[in-house]
């Protein structure tokens, strides 16, 4: 359940930026024409497929850029900008999409004139990279600091843009979203510590008076003003945080109202199921370095080289089940013109998932390269059997039977695809179209693919996942915390059993003094004292209840324990709040505020390209999180202020 909760968020997350999300990717051969709305359904992805006429043109790039960059290094930059234009143009000519090894030189030498202020410069060599590779998102970043100095309103839109196109970036959005469920941990478990220490610090008076009520011994009266110190202490010292939080727990239980159990449950729940969450969190942790999930991504935007290729062998020797990993290498092989060991690839992963029905279409396009129809036909047929919605199955088997002169069976098929999908089929037709040595469309890596393939587990998770537990707790193993939690459950259980027998002690909301039933000044109406309720009692000894009720809610803490309650929110936004008694808004509060502190110093900006080409923070990153904190201190504050004041 909670696998799906989290997929959904992610689904989510990244959908809100129109990204493309369809199983339908990829072409044949030769690279997809430029996105045009009129052509192009918004669910396809097309991969850009190099072929021998596109290699020709990448060697025109190259000995064009090889210019350009030697005029960047001897910082003539007019005449480097004259072969940039040229490379635009070969880019047009060859319609490829991204040029990345282009634009990150081009970013860092942007930076540099920025630096030496040469400004114009800057801004237009921003501008080319951006053109040179719309989908890098670095470069609206560098192109958003360069704007800054001059033109506001255009650097945030910079890097507006740029944020968006980080998230068609699976490995950014998959790492910044792990960020988020990471820190949202810490900042979790802090947020309960603090929660503890103003528990402890409101309800110790009682905890105190409770055991001198109990305890008659005159040799521990003296210094049963340090024992409950050292009862909540040592369990911290000795045992560690987590047995330190469990007896806390069992100590504070019968003093904590109910909204501050429900906190407590929430805590408990969260150890219960702590296994689970950091299981999950070593799959986001890994992720950027999990070798067949940035191969299949790279795979899936159209790249491949003997590098990507090895990862992938030697992740299906790891694991020989992934059928995702024998798809993408039977993509690379047939790219590369190796149809043999792409079939036998294909093979392999219709092996393991019978009803793979990307890989049967897949494999009818080698059949129809090498011209065997039959075949082909055979394997289109399988595709649509196992997912009829696969629309370039439908396509691809009308074109096998127009190359056997079926023109009729052809046609009809084609009819049937057109029923079912008309904007893509009419898609599939302009791209062939548009690519005379194009017949058939080829699935490439989807969405889906590349998701389920994220989620898998890390190879040393049995190694990793502990070493996360341990910067919490290091004494008591991960796996055996479900046995404390039943421990614990069963102890509160029991104080719950015996909550009517034990002698609770109160504070009196009047005046704040300790009492309890074993006091000869014993709780009455309200919370009151019997003395502070005398003090509301008409002359015929009757209570004007209305009377009370108002005077005690002006009246509910004493000046030291406002002053309390104002300098602890002053600390910690929502401590005070805590203290008050309004639990859940004070614990939300504390848990924003060290939540945007820890993402500050530790956590990767979302807006902000990290590890790229620059070290220090943007003015962007720091102002929305400075200003996010000022927000949690003023809703604080002015909450702590209408208390004061009475309203």
């Amino acid at each position: 359940m909670l696998l799906k909760v989290i997929k959904l968020f992610l689904f989510l997350f990244i959908f809100w930026n129109n990204l493309s999300l369809a199983e339908i990717s990829s072409t044949e051969v030769g690279t997809a024409p430029p996105k045009t709305p009129s052509q192009k359904p918004e669910d396809v992805r097309v991969i850009k497929i190099g072929d021998a006429a596109q290699d020709v043109e990448l060697k025109k790039i190259d000995a064009e850029w090889n210019i350009a960059r030697n005029h960047l290094k001897n910082n003539d930059i007019n005449n480097a900008i004259a072969s940039l234009e040229k490379i635009k143009k070969l880019q047009k000519e060859s319609n490829l999409q991204n040029l990345e090894y282009i634009t990150a030189v081009l970013l860092r030498k942007a930076n540099t004139l920025l630096i030496e202020s040469r400004l114009n410069e800057a801004i237009y060599l921003s501008n080319i990279a951006i053109e040179l590779s719309p989908d890098f998102y670095p470069a609206y970043y560098t192109q958003g600091k360069i704007l800054w100095r001059n033109n506001k309103i255009s650097a945030i839109n910079s890097y507006i843009t740029g944020f968006k196109t980080a998230f068609s970036d699976f490995i950014h959005t998959f790492i910044r979203i792990g960020d988020f469920f990471i820190i949202g941990t810490a900042a979790f478990l802090l947020s309960m510590f603090i929660f503890f220490v103003i528990t402890i610090i409101k309800y110790f008076p009682l905890l105190k008076h409770n055991l001198q009520e109990i305890t008659e011994s005159p040799y521990l009266q003296p210094y049963l003003t340090f024992i409950p110190w050292l009862i909540l202490l040592l369990p911290l010292l000795i045992f560690g945080p987590l047995i330190a939080f469990f007896m806390w727990i069992i100590l504070l239980w019968l003093y904590l109202s109910n909204k501050e159990r429900v906190i407590v449950f929430l805590f408990i729940l969260f150890i219960a199921y702590s296994q689970t969450l950091f299981s999950y969190y070593s799959i986001f942790l890994t992720a950027r370095e999990a070798s067949a999930l940035n191969a299949i991504i790279k795979i899936e935007k159209g790249y491949w080289n003997n590098e990507i290729y090895d990862e992938l062998i030697e992740t299906i020797k790891k694991d020989p089940t992934n059928k995702r990993a024998f798809y993408a290498l039977g993509i690379l092989d047939k790219n590369m013109k190796e149809y043999e060991k792409a079939i036998a690839h294909y093979q392999r992963a219709t092996v393991i998932d019978p009803n793979y029905a990307k890989v049967y279409n897949n494999l009818g396009n080698i059949y129809f390269l090498q011209k065997d129809y039959d075949r082909a036909i055979e394997n289109y047929k399988n595709a649509i059997e196992k997912d009829n919605t696969l629309i370039s199955s439908y396509f691809n088997l009308s074109q096998t039977y127009r190359e056997k002169f079926n023109f009729v069976e052809g046609e009809k098929v084609f009819q049937t695809a057109r029923i079912k999908s008309p904007d893509l089929i009419n898609y599939y037709v302009n791209l062939v179209r548009n690519n005379p040595r194009q017949l058939i469309i080829d699935e490439g890596i989807s969405f889906n693919d590349i998701f389920i393939q994220a989620f898998k587990y890390p190879e040393n998770q049995d190694t990793f996942v502990p070493k996360i537990w341990n910067i919490f707790e290091k004494r008591i193993k991960l796996n055996d915390t479900i046995k404390y939690v039943i421990i614990l459950c069963s102890l509160i259980l029991f104080l719950f059993l015996l909550r009517k027998s034990v002698p609770t002690a109160a504070y009196c909301r009047e005046c704040g003094k300790v009492i309890c039933p074993k006091c000869h000044r014993s709780l009455l109406y309200k919370g009151l004292c019997s003395q502070c309720l005398r003090t509301f009692a008409q002359f015929d000894g009757i209570v004007k209840k209305e009377q009370a009720e108002q005077h005690v809610s002006f009246n509910r803490f004493q000046k030291r324990d406002a002053l309390i309650m104002q300098i602890s929110s002053l600390i910690i936004p929502g401590a005070g709040h805590i203290y008050y008694g309004m639990t859940f808004k004070g614990f939300t509060y504390v848990f924003l505020f060290i939540f945007t502190i820890a993402y500050l110093l530790a956590g990767s900006s979302m807006i902000y390209a990290d590890n790229f080409f620059y070290k220090e923070k943007d003015i962007i990153h720091k102002t929305s999180i400075f200003v996010f904190l000022i927000i949690i201190y003023s809703l604080s504050s002015y909450k702590i202020y209408k208390i004061r004041s009475g309203g």
